[in-house]
Order: structure tokens, then C-alpha cells, then sequence
């Protein structure tokens, strides 16, 4: 699978899963299975100054860069 995209900072938009479980933070999916990906997520995420996402398991791994702040 090839993809090239655009991202776009209003596609920035909570997450109905996250709904009572974070506060500050919103994400965009990059590469999905919208786009045609079966194994593979690629997702802007952003946690706002003070926000927080409550601990969770996933059964897949996941990795994270962090762009900007601490």
C-alpha cells in the first residue's frame, strides 16, 4: 500500500472511546482503514497543557513521538 496525505490541525477531534476517560486530548487519524490499511494505524494525537488520558491495554503495540512539550 502507497499513501500520501494531508494533514489538516481541524481535523483534530476527541475521540467518542476516550468520552469520560480524558480530558485535553484529541486526535486525527493519518492512515486508517479508510484509506485501505488492514494492519496499520497512523494517528496525530494532542494532549492539551493539563490534559490527561486514563491508563489502558491495548492487544496490539503502540509507539509514540512526542513533537512538542514533555
Amino acid at each position: 500500500m502507497h499513501h500520501f496525505g494531508h494533514f489538516d490541525d481541524a481535523a483534530l477531534a476527541a475521540h467518542p472511546v476516550f468520552q469520560g476517560h480524558s480530558d485535553g486530548y484529541r486526535q486525527a487519524p493519518l492512515v486508517d482503514h479508510a484509506v485501505g490499511s488492514v494492519h496499520t494505524g497512523l494517528t496525530i494525537a494532542e494532549l492539551a497543557p493539563g490534559g490527561m488520558l486514563a491508563p489502558h491495554v491495548h492487544s496490539y503495540e503502540e509507539s509514540f513521538y512526542v513533537l512538542s512539550g514533555e
